[in-house]
Formats: structure tokens, sequence, C-alpha cells
């Protein structure tokens, strides 16, 4: 074993072990010379630093098995410490690699007047990055009488977070490789400015521009800074280094970005920032027939901000400008780029086009705008003769234009965006007239429905004057009527909760679906509602009078305790009487169970009831769902008769079977799975 370099006298562990090592330079390869070694085993205390050979090889003896901790050290290298366990194998490299100690950070605390801050103590909190991994210390430091501290990282720290918290903003300290020592200057806040300002084209302060910073290269997100009335504008706590400058406005183009040092320790005024000059927008203002009538306004948005991912620019604000005389509206100092121009005139649909402004330059663009309609309409009786003092639900069919779908008046609207609908209940005059205004363009039919009939017109942009005037005659079709009997099957009935019910559309607007059949409550007043209700009739028979209007899409169902009923479809015809035979059934139920392709049950399966070809359109149509018990048998209550399907499906599995549902009785189904590939293959 090789002479201690201490004269300190520790006595060696006790074992049978033997470590054989070699103290090598960063490169893996060139020997240590003069490099030494310290051997710790968990529990005992540590050995004496020994040296190694010229050619930086070990051998420690009597070691006991187990781990063992190995430091080697020397001269401008630093210590390295690495674990080894005993017995040592044979594949098991004892090669300590030093390296040359990490880069030196010299750190300066100034207070807020400059002056270094001398024998201070502080305990910051220090974030070392290297490639792909990081290291945090918090230790406990002291300045020097200057203020100052050095901190030595990892050999392979590519940069340092500083936060000293306090007064002290967090700083980032970018490490340059072969750099052995790098200086960082801690200022507090507000301790010194970058100042600068901002003018346009012409010389004058740009009032109100911002200026954004950035740290070269995009490492920080940019600050942004709003000018004076001055055009001045000042960045508190901007960081040390690289910084890129740059000034955008409402009122010309941005300006070209400025580069410079700045070194944090003193007040810096930065180089003048120049816009450059603005765009200028002409928007003439025109009708189908030339001139527009009546008050005209235009209104342009910026389509999007002008500037870079590093570098945003402001985002520039909206104008709204009046045109002159000759309906041309001229707005100048804009910004370049895309905008929306939207024209509006009282008695016209607003219209937008979009324009691209250019720098230093005038672009030209025409806006035309189309007359609102004025829909002017006298309804007639079935027999020809005015409809006075009526009430009437007026529908006002369109296309949409360029503004979309939008609400004007009393009007209300609904529609997707190829067409849309717009109803009003109105009354008609002393002459059976109305007049609908301030109506989208591009109209396409005006209903009329009332208690005498409903009737229509197409067409309408044949009638169609150029100023936007619509002038039409709707002529009533006779409303129809309704009359039928119920046909009991497998059911007794009784009037008291029972109720007919005649609905427009897919389902009633009174919703009782499953339950709450006693509580729908009475026929509703209004005859031009959507649905009708004959409640507890006398008998087995009910009749509907005045249906309007007579060809839309109507369908009839019972309701009533225990009962239930398929909405049945009805064609209806103006004038008429349409006689009907509306059964009223018991429900029943689907009894039964679920194997798989061997034949056993399959317990805790989930199904699917439904009745093909409805789409589950009506509320008692709508699917039901059930699951299995633990023996695979099921149970699906509350149908309606007819014909059903049950579906079941599993990971990898699936089946179904067909059944038909007789009034007041039980289908009996059995699901069996099968495979999914073999269901592909039975197809194929």
């Amino acid at each position: 074993m090789p002479p201690p370099s201490s004269a300190r006298a520790t006595a060696a562990p006790a074992g049978s072990e033997v470590f054989h090592g070699r103290i090598v330079r960063e490169d893996g390869k060139t020997p240590a010379t003069d490099a030494s070694y310290k051997v710790t085993i968990p529990g005992l205390p540590s050995t004496d630093v020994w040296e190694a050979t010229q050619g930086g090889e070990f051998t420690v003896g009597g070691l006991p098995a187990g781990r063992v901790r190995i430091a080697a050290m020397a001269p401008g290298y630093a210590e390295l410490t690495r674990d080894f366990t005993l017995p040592q194998a044979t594949d098991e490299s004892g090669v300590l690699v030093l390296f040359r100690p990490g880069p030196r950070v010299n750190v300066q605390v100034l207070s807020a007047s400059g002056a270094g801050a001398a024998d201070t103590a502080f305990t910051p909190g220090l974030t070392w990055h290297t490639d792909g991994d990081t290291r945090r210390e918090t230790p406990r430091l002291n300045t020097d009488g200057s203020g100052g501290f050095t901190l030595v990282g990892p050999h392979n720290a590519t940069s340092l977070t500083i936060k000293l918290g306090g007064d002290y903003p967090p700083a980032k300290v970018d490490l340059a490789p072969g750099t052995a020592t790098t200086s960082v200057k801690l200022l507090p806040h507000g301790s010194f400015a970058l100042r600068g300002s901002v003018v346009h084209a012409d010389g004058r302060p740009a009032s109100g521009a911002e200026v954004s910073l950035a740290v070269a290269g995009g490492k920080e997100e940019a600050r942004v800074e709003q000018c004076d009335a001055d055009g001045a504008y000042v960045f508190y706590d901007a960081p040390p280094g690289k910084l890129t400058l740059r000034a955008s406005a409402d009122s010309g183009a941005p300006s070209a970005p400025v580069d410079l040092e700045y070194d944090g320790a003193a007040d810096t005024t930065a180089p003048r920032l120049k816009l450059g000059p603005g765009a200028t927008l002409k928007v003439t203002v025109r009708g189908p027939a030339g001139s527009v009538a009546g008050d005209v306004s235009v209104t342009a948005r910026p389509e999007r901000s002008h500037g870079s991912s590093t570098l945003p620019g402001r985002p520039h604000a909206t104008f709204v400008a009046a045109p002159n005389a000759s309906a041309v509206c001229v707005a100048t100092g804009i910004a370049a780029g895309a905008w929306s121009v939207q024209a509006r005139a009282e008695g016209y649909e607003p219209a937008t086009v979009q324009a691209r402004a250019q720098s230093g330059k005038t672009t030209s663009l025409t806006v035309t705008l189309k007359p609102l309609w004025r829909v002017s309409a006298t309804v007639l009786s079935p027999e020809r003769a005015a409809l006075r003092n009526a009430e009437a639900i007026v529908a006002y069919r369109h296309t949409c234009g360029a503004e979309g779908s939008e609400t004007t008046g009393s009007l209300s609207s609904s529609g997707g965006c190829y067409e849309s609908v717009k109803t009003q209940r109105l009354r008609t005059d002393e002459r059976g007239s109305f007049t609908l205004r301030d109506l989208p363009p591009r109209g396409t039919s005006l209903s009329v429905t009332t208690t005498e009939g409903s009737g229509q017109v197409d067409e309408l942009g044949k009638l169609v004057s150029a100023t936007g005037a619509v002038s039409a005659r709707v002529r009533l079709r006779p409303p129809a009527a309704l009359e039928g009997t119920l046909e009991p099957r497998g059911v007794r009935l009784r009037s008291r909760g029972l109720a007919v019910v005649l609905f427009r559309g897919n389902m009633p607007r009174y919703e009782p679906l499953q339950e709450g059949w006693d509580e729908l409550g009475a026929e509703p007043d209004d005859p031009l509602d959507h649905t009708r209700m004959v409640f507890e009739p006398r008998g087995l028979g009910f009749r509907f009078d005045n249906i309007v209007p007579a060809d839309d899409n109507w369908a009839l169902c019972v309701v009533a305790p225990d009962v239930v009923s398929v909405p049945v479809p009805v064609r209806l015809e103006p004038g008429r009487i349409v006689s009907v035979q509306l059964p009223a059934t018991g429900p029943g139920r689907i009894r039964g169970s679920v194997v798989d392709a061997r034949g056993k049950p399959v317990a805790g399966a989930a199904l699917t009831g439904w009745m093909p070809g409805t789409g589950g359109r009506w509320p008692l149509t709508f699917p039901r769902d059930a699951g299995t018990d633990d023996r695979g048998r099921f149970l699906i209550e509350d149908l309606p008769p007819g014909r059903w399907q049950v579906t079941c499906r599993k990971p990898g599995a699936s089946g179904s079977a067909q059944v038909t549902v007789k009034p007041g009785g039980t289908g009996t189904a059995r699901v069996r799975l099968s495979p999914e590939r073999d269901r592909a293959a039975r197809k194929s």
C-alpha cells in the first residue's frame, strides 16, 4: 500500500478485499500525475489521503466486502468521488476520470446607489443548467469588501440562474464553452434604465407608439412599453446583454429593428426609432343604382397584427370614418397590412370587403350596398276576400349573404348559413294588408298562416324593384279537419287522463315521453299552435278543426296511463275532412338471454332494443337499454307493439335478434354472440 500523504494516522478497516484503481485526466487516457486518493467506508471513519503512482495507479487492500467510496484529486482538477462494490468484478473498471474545475462566475452585488453591497450575507438560489440536466444549490455566502463573491459550477454547465431575493430581480448568466471566468453585476429594481424615443416618418413624436424589447436569440419573452405624449419611452430592469428594439403604432409602418449592447450598469439612451410612412385607404360607397341615400359609415379593422414571434407588433386599432358628400371615405396614416372594411347605411344591408394597405401608397376600393327589402302583402281568404284585422304568422325565407343571418327589428331569426327564416306574429290592417321592413335581400318565399287557412308566395326575387320594394298577394288555402276513432288493442281505455295529440314535426311540443301522462294539461288556446289536443274525449271519437297549415307534416298519438302509442303520420288536405283510425295498445315487453359462441350464458352484457325503420324519432320508439343478470337473462318493458331488434356488443364479439312485440304481450329473443372476424368472413 502506498505511503500516506498525511501525517494523520487512521487505522485501516479490517478486511480481505483488494481494490485496483487508476486516475486519469479528462481524455480518459493520460495518467494524472501527482494524484492522490481517499477511501471511505459507510459507518467507519475516513482513511487518510494517499498518493498514487506517477502513472496514476493505486491499490488498496484490507477492505471489507460491500460498498466503498473512493475520492480522487490532483492539482488543477476538481475532486471526483465514485462508489464501488467489493469484491471488485473482473470486468469492472476502476478508472477515475478527473475534470478541470467548472466555470467561475464572479458576482458583484450593487446597491441602489451603485456602490457594492460589502460584507453582506446572502442565501441565493442557484440553478446550474447543463446539457439535459439542472443542479440546484442554496449556499450561504458573504460578499467581500467590494460586494462580490465567486461561484464555481459543474464542468459542463451552460448557464446559471441567480435568485438573490429581496429587491434584486433574477439574473441569468450564459456560460460560453471554454470560458473560465464570467462576471455579472446584480442591481436592485429601478437602479438604471434604458431610454429612447420614437418619431413618425416626418419627424413628429409618435405619441402612444409601443416599443418592444427582445433579448437576442429569443431567450426571453419580449417586453413592451408605450410612448408618452413626446414619443419617449423607458425600460426599467432591462436585462443586460444584446437587445433588439422595434416600434409600432396605429399609424405608419413598424420601425426597422435596432440592436444594441446594454450592460445595465448605468442609464443608457438607445438610438431613435423611426416609423415608416403610413398607408392610405380610399373607400367609395355605392348602391345598385349609383349613389347611396342617407348617412353612411365606414369601419375598418385589421385582419392581423404586424410583427413576428420574437418582435410582436402593436395590435392596430379600429378606425371609423364618415364619407364626404360623394360617399368617398379617405383614411390616411394607417398601418400597412390586411384590413377588413365594412360600410353601413340606413336602409341597406351592411357589406364587407377585404383590402391590403401598402406603406406610403393609396389603396382604392369600392363597396356596393344592397337595399334592404320592404315586403307589402295583401292576404286573401279562400273566397278571395281581403282578410281584415286578422292575426297571422308570417315567415320570410331568404338566403344568407356575406353577413350571415342577422336579426332585424322584431323579427326572430333561425336557420343555417345558406337559408334563414324570419318569423313574425302580426295583424292585418283594414285592407287586409301588412308590411315588413328592413328585410335581408335575396328573399325566396313568403308564407302566411291564419285561422282561415295558409298560403305562400314563391320566387320573390322576380317581384322586387330596384329600391328593394316587393308587392305580393297571398291567397289562403282553407284549413283542414281531422276526425277519428280510437281503436283499443289489448287494453282497456278510460277517459280520465286520456288525450289525443295532433302535432307538427317529429314530436309534440309538449313532451311527456315515458311518464307524467296525466299531467299533460288541457288543449292550448292558441289556434296557430303547433300542438293540438283533445283531452279526455267522450267515448272513442275525436275531432280537430281549423288545422293550418294543412300541407305540413302532422302526426297523431294517444297519451294515457298504461297505454303506449306509436305516432301515426297523417296526410291532410286543405278544405277537407280526413278520417283516421288511431290504435291504442297496451305495453309489451321482450324477455330473453344472451349466450356466447359455445352457448354459455353471458353475464353483465349491455343490450339495446330499437324499432327498425323509425330511427328513434318518436318519443316512444327511442332506443331502450338493458343488461343481463348473472345467468345471462334480460327484460325490456313498456314497449309499443311492432317489430323490434335487440343488439348486444362486447369487445371482439356482437350479435342481434329480431322479435315481434304484440299489444300487451311478451316477445322472446335469444342473442348469440359471435367473434367479429367470423362475422366479417361471412359477409365476404
